[in-house]
């Protein structure tokens, strides 16, 4: 949660997530009356903390915490398609069908899992012998660039 929060800070956009005004930072630090998008029940529940007072200081606590040093990226959160506990990257594999296939799944040093796509050295034989349907997801999600000359 704090991850995401600070992704504009490491991107060097804002000093502090509270200047970037579309991230979940104000979700949880101002909670909405309506149009929430965030449960807050369900995250006081899962945070075990009393009330959204609580909430609101344990969050702060752990961005200021993070902000004391150099936000850094987490690898396992930047270069991959999921993480999450085994059942919820099984689950991923199965959504992507075919698309999962030449990803791996691999244990984390912390507690889960994550699914990676395999990355070839510059030169190796590229995706051509995968086939269409097992380009990198970030390739295939993309929307070409497609320029006539007259």
């Amino acid at each position: 949660m704090v991850y995401v929060d600070l992704n504009m800070v490491r991107a060097g956009v804002v000093t502090h997530p509270s200047e970037w005004k579309w991230g979940g930072f104000h979700e949880i630090q101002n909670p909405k009356t309506r149009y929430r998008l965030i449960d807050h029940d369900m995250l006081r529940q899962f945070l075990n903390t009393e009330d959204q007072d609580e909430l609101v200081k344990t969050h702060q606590g752990w961005i200021d915490s993070q902000l004391e040093g150099r936000p850094t990226r987490q690898e396992h959160f930047s270069k991959s398609l999921a993480v999450g506990s085994k059942a919820f990257v099984k689950n991923i594999c199965h959504a992507l069908k075919s698309q999962a296939i030449g990803r791996r799944m691999i244990e984390l040093p912390v507690e889960g899992y994550q699914l990676r796509e395999i990355i070839s050295k510059y030169g190796d034989v590229g995706y051509e012998n995968l086939g269409a349907l097992n380009l990198p997801l970030s390739i295939s999600i993309s929307i070409p660039w497609r320029q006539t000359f007259s």
